[in-house]
């Protein structure tokens, strides 16, 4: 059966607490996700499972499943903690030691329950038997019994509940938030009103921290060593996506080593990883989840890997690609394909990035005092991108303004683009040009289809209109003046068009098809 919270996460005791789910057969499950750092290890003796604790508790009444759902949960609980602990290194067994205690005399306890309850076995089968009569068909005495029970497992349903918040209210306060629950929450109020690469950024930085960290660890107990942890684990870890694929962190900074791959840039780091967390505890300080954000001031350290600038393609790097199909001989492509035509000479032409590129709207392009224009809008990468450009008369020569208007009916000017599952528009497009270009010979490592961004930047230098108020227009770049370009209607179609037919490249020539 499909594990399924009954009636919106409730049954009739409420809301279901965290990892007890209801099956459509009624009877009660455990069910709760391993921490990355546990999944499959073998920690003193305890084996954790490769993915999730998934276990029947045998029961469909409610209220035993809640206590039953408890004392599992205190059982799990104990086994992380003590875990994380010994894997710290030395300075954590002492404690590990202790909370194993604990959890071995509450277990002790809770077998002599067990068998206790065993031995009232057909006395509670009797009585449940009972229970489900109607009163007016027992004696009173019975009945009076059955009443008692009634109101007793009603009481103690209320007594557990209170319970339950009082004692996670307790803990809260005592010992702080989980860095689990912190995330869960920012993620649920800061970062799910963001794009989606916004968001999967987001949740790749949080997952590594709860790989070192623990989703159980306490914020007030979180100290700056444990972001120094981080942070050096962050360093270890290789470059390419591919590398280690499935792997715990700590397996793939080892891979990394033996194999001597590239690690992390520190550009990567920074932006990708320090920032997040770094917002992440400033949101937690501002909620007195913890006294201190400890990633604040916390730099790169040297050993990163430091990012290399990204080169725009040489001019015979150019002569050499637009030299082949299927622009030489010229070979407009149809349907699906005829982004890979386009989508390189607008990003020439016009320095768009690929996620607009893939996103352009045939109905977009119009006629605006005589001056052909298109707009870039979509999920761009911020609201500099959006924008509306003059076409590039080159581009025009060659058939673009055509084109789009044989596709206004259709919407997106290029057929069968849409967002990956990331809510990404353009990695297909963006890997079939990698491919394209080496397949070439054309070009270096880390270079693809963005370098011809940098290719429009230096044509922007040559027509001395980089860093210009039109020059961060053309380009979908941060205003020169950010306050004066909030006022007036803008470029006028015709400067617009001015300005971009200033954007040359000597030593290309193409034919219309």
């Amino acid at each position: 059966m499909i594990d399924t919270r009954v009636s919106s996460t409730e049954d009739n005791l409420g809301k279901l607490p965290e990892y007890l789910f209801r099956q459509t057969s009624g009877i009660y499950r455990y069910r709760r996700r391993v921490p990355d750092a546990l999944k499959g290890q073998v920690v003193d003796g305890v084996q954790f499972p490769a993915n999730e604790w998934l276990q029947s508790l045998g029961t469909r009444d409610p209220v035993e499943a809640r206590t039953k759902h408890a004392e599992l949960g205190a059982q799990l609980d104990s086994q992380i903690a003590e875990a994380e602990l010994i894997l710290t290194g030395p300075s954590g067994l002492t404690e590990a030691a202790r909370i194993r205690e604990d959890r071995l005399a509450r277990e002790a306890f809770e077998a002599k329950q067990r068998e206790r309850r065993l031995a009232r076995a057909p006395l509670r089968a009797a009585l449940k038997e009972r229970m489900h009569q109607s009163t007016a068909e027992l004696t009173p005495e019975e009945a009076a019994m059955v009443d008692v029970v009634r109101e007793a497992k009603e009481a103690r349903a209320e007594d557990v509940m209170a319970a339950t918040a009082t004692v996670r209210a307790g803990t809260e306060r005592i010992a702080g938030k989980t860095l689990g629950d912190a995330i869960a929450f920012y993620t649920e109020h800061r970062v799910a009103n963001k794009k989606g690469s916004t968001q999967k950024s987001n949740g790749t930085a949080f997952a590594f921290l709860i790989a070192v960290l623990g989703e159980s660890a306490r914020l007030p107990q979180i100290t700056r060593d444990d972001a120094r942890k981080a942070l050096a684990m962050l360093h270890r870890q290789p470059s390419a996506q591919w590398a280690g694929k499935g792997l715990s962190i700590y397996e793939r900074a080892s891979l990394a080593e033996k194999e001597g791959l590239p690690c992390l840039s520190s550009k990567t780091i920074r932006d990708s990883y320090l920032s997040f967390w770094g917002a992440l505890f400033r949101y937690a300080v501002q909620e007195e989840w913890t006294a201190r954000n400890v990633f604040d001031g916390l730099t790169v350290e040297v050993a990163g890997r430091k990012t290399e600038k990204r080169f725009p393609y040489s001019d015979s790097d150019l002569t050499k690609l637009f030299a082949a199909e299927p622009w030489t001989p010229p070979t407009p492509l149809k349907d699906e394909l005829a982004i890979r035509y386009w989508g390189p000479l607008i990003a020439l032409f016009h320095g768009l990035r690929r996620g607009e590129i893939a996103q352009l709207d045939a109905t977009k392009f119009q006629v605006q005092n005589d001056v052909m224009m298109f707009e870039v809008t979509g999920d761009v990468k911020n609201r500099n991108a959006k924008r509306k450009l003059a076409l590039h008369p080159e581009l025009i020569r060659l058939g673009l303004f055509a084109f789009a208007q044989q596709r206004s009916s259709h919407g997106l000017l290029f057929e069968g683009q849409a967002a990956d599952r990331r809510s990404i528009w353009g990695d297909a497009f963006g890997d079939w040009f990698g491919r394209h270009r080496k397949k070439l010979g054309v070009g270096q490592r880390g270079q693809g289809l963005h370098a011809l961004r940098h290719n429009f930047e230096d044509a922007l230098r040559e027509a001395e209109l980089h860093q210009t108020a039109i020059g961060q227009y053309l380009a979908g770049r941060k205003a020169v003046d950010q306050v004066g370009a909030n006022y007036g209607a803008g470029d006028s179609a015709q400067r617009l068009f001015e300005a971009i037919n200033k954007v040359r490249y000597p030593m290309l020539s193409f034919e219309p098809a």
